[in-house]
């Protein structure tokens, strides 16, 4: 590296890319950030969680919960929850 020349050289670990490589690293940024996580906005319980279950068309996921208990319906697609609903008394099945 030198300070003094007018000529735009670059240090030996600091190559410039070409178009190829750094399309290639879009690329590679593009896979990661797809494959990234998605959150369900409101997945939580004040207690415990006691059964999930998708539905078959794997739309809507159903939570149970005791303490207190209570059905929380979230949409997959939309990454939210749809409905939640307070019980009386302990959910001891569901299908």
């Amino acid at each position: 590296y030198e300070v003094t020349s007018r000529a735009s050289k670059l240090p030996s670990w600091q190559k410039s890319a070409t178009a190829k490589e750094r399309r290639k690293r879009r690329l590679e940024e593009a896979k990661a950030s797809a494959a990234g996580v998605q959150i369900l906005q409101d997945f939580e319980m004040p207690s415990v969680s006691q059964r999930v279950r998708l539905s078959e068309d794997k739309n809507f996921l159903l939570v149970t919960g005791t303490y207190a208990p209570m059905v929380k319906c979230f949409e997959v697609n939309e990454l939210s929850m749809k409905f939640q609903r307070n019980l009386d008394c302990e959910i001891v099945d569901f299908s």
